[in-house]
């Protein structure tokens, strides 16, 4: 509606997390990614505070990895009545709204200095992470000791490559 004739609109997406060029690090960001999956289904299901404080101390919920590549949008179940979109669609629903001449999706790749740190403070600062701190679990509990350490001694303190990917979704009225 806003756009004029031959403006340019563009979506553009960040693929999480980069790559810091350590397996171990990368691996135990998959598996604690999987565990906070799990906490988010059962609050979104209703499940308390109290009761995932239970499923924590019981060993309820485990790690099985989750997969870089995939779109972590896609059939997601989110706690709170928040809603994403799967990024694999976004492309799709520009082509569908009527709205562009012409639609395009562009892949890029940058590279910025990091450490272990600032990898771990990545993981920390999602949505999700979040929420379930708030509702009481521990580190621990949401399966990233193994990842701080891993960030810590892998990755390390000094400056290291990080890796990021973007998708970038243009459309032209």
């Amino acid at each position: 509606r806003i756009l004029r004739p031959g403006g340019v609109f563009a979506a553009f997406d960040v693929d999480w997390p980069p790559s810091v060029g350590s397996d171990s690090a990368e691996r135990a960001w998959q598996q604690a990614r999987a565990v906070v999956a799990r906490y988010e289904t059962a609050s979104a299901a209703g499940a308390t505070p109290d009761a995932l404080r239970a499923m924590a101390r019981d060993g309820a919920v485990t790690s099985s990895p989750a997969h870089f590549g995939r779109d972590p949008q896609k059939d997601r179940t989110m706690a709170g009545g928040v809603r994403g979109w799967s990024k694999d669609s976004h492309l799709d629903r520009m082509l569908g709204s009527g709205q562009f001449r012409w639609c395009r999706e562009l892949t890029m790749h940058s590279e910025e200095p990091g450490s272990g740190e600032r990898f771990a403070d990545l993981f920390r600062s999602q949505g999700d992470y979040q929420t379930l701190r708030k509702l009481g679990l521990t580190d621990d509990d949401l399966g990233i000791t193994d990842l701080l350490r891993h960030a810590a001694d892998d990755v390390g303190g000094s400056p290291v490559a990080m890796l990021w990917s973007y998708r970038v979704r243009l459309g032209v009225r």
